[in-house]
């Protein structure tokens, strides 16, 4: 099975996956995943979530992506000044 090969190859244990494949038992934990991002209002992948507060969704310039961390930064050393 080419599933189970790609998840050995990256280091997964190729009975449990074989198993996992052959059940529903991780459909309710993953649709429940699903459905939280669905409320988050994540909708695309990668999605980069700062603080648990600030999201940025999508593919982005790794430029974007550090002035984000920085910006997030700066609020929080703020908010700890206070």
């Amino acid at each position: 099975n080419v599933l189970v090969q790609a998840a050995a190859d990256v280091g997964l244990d190729a009975d449990d996956v074989r198993k996992r494949l052959a059940t529903d038992e991780d459909v309710a934990r993953v649709s429940a995943d699903a459905q939280e991002a669905a409320e988050k209002g994540i909708s695309g992948v990668p999605t980069y979530v700062f603080a648990q507060k600030y999201a940025v969704s999508g593919a982005q310039d790794p430029n974007l992506l550090a002035r984000a961390i920085r910006d997030v930064s700066a609020e929080i050393n703020a908010q700890a000044a206070e």
